[in-house]
């Protein structure tokens, strides 16, 4: 097996459904499913394993499960890709959808690059969605898939979409000009397997929001190529109260991913704490 799908989740259980409800969607279907699990309980934990199961006859799926402990999505993504066997790992949120050929348009990147560039990461774009059109999603699984992504193109009105096509010709020029790199998300992007492991994966020890933008930019000082395909890869965000840290912990975590930080210590970019020390 070619590809692997790793899906954070969290108490979700609705959002899971419609991820899920895309990827049995897809053009390309030859890959397996791993669900992150980072400590849902109780009754939410009871309906994540059903919805899981609802999927089960379409895909190998493995839930991954630890119990809660706070914020410890590094090591359950890391538990999780000891548990794949792609070659090429795609990490999605359970909050997201994709169109039905995200899959294979990310195996075609793969493909056509994998033989130039020993390591590579391939990032998405994340566009989030309003309230009214998620919770008219997300209550009614009936909906056909095709039509929910006609329904999500449908809501945006000229202005989204224009700003949208500003921030892709953006980041053109970031790219042409070598700036800086784009947006990335954690919610949407693949890595090689042979990538993920050259810097011990997630850092166990990161236990703040930020932990993808720290795995990402140490992929990228440690070599891997990175590879910005935000006008293709779309995933769509469900809507979902955020959960937000006190402004002295996100400046701490801001100043703890600036670049600067990394080379003025070039010893964390390999994890000292990753998933070969699970």
């Amino acid at each position: 097996m070619e590809v692997s799908v790793i899906i954070s989740v969290y108490n979700r259980h609705k959002h899971l459904y419609w991820c899920l409800k895309s990827l049995q969607n897809q053009t390309y279907r030859d890959f397996e499913i791993l669900i992150a699990d980072d400590g849902t309980e109780g009754i939410n934990l009871d309906k994540v394993k059903e919805v899981i199961t609802l999927f089960s006859s379409d895909f190998s799926i493995k839930h991954i499960w630890h119990p809660d402990n706070g914020f410890q999505k590094s090591l359950i993504l890391n538990k999780a890709v000891k548990e794949s066997k792609g070659e090429l790992l795609i990490f999605l949120d359970c909050d997201v959808v994709v169109e039905k050929n995200h899959i294979e348009k990310i195996l075609q990147i793969y493909k056509k690059f994998k033989n130039k560039f020993e390591k590579l990461l391939i990032t998405g774009d994340l566009i989030f969605l309003k309230k009214d059109i998620s919770i008219k999603i997300l209550n009614n699984r009936n909906l056909n898939v095709d039509n929910v992504i006609k329904m999500i193109h449908n809501d945006f009105n000229a202005n989204e979409i224009l700003y949208r096509e500003f921030r892709y010709l953006k980041y053109f020029y970031y790219k042409l000009f070598k700036i800086k790199f784009a947006k990335a998300w954690g919610a949407n992007f693949a890595v090689t397997r042979k990538a993920f492991y050259s810097v011990n994966g997630f850092n166990n020890q990161f236990k703040n929001r930020g932990e993808d933008t720290d795995f990402m930019k140490r992929l990228v000082l440690n070599g891997t190529k990175r590879l910005g395909f935000n006008r293709t890869l779309k995933a769509y965000h469900l809507f979902h109260k955020m959960v937000i840290e006190p402004e002295e912990m996100r400046k701490k975590i801001r100043e703890r991913l600036k670049w600067d930080f990394y080379k003025k210590n070039p010893h964390i970019i390999v994890a000292q704490d990753g998933i070969n020390n699970i």
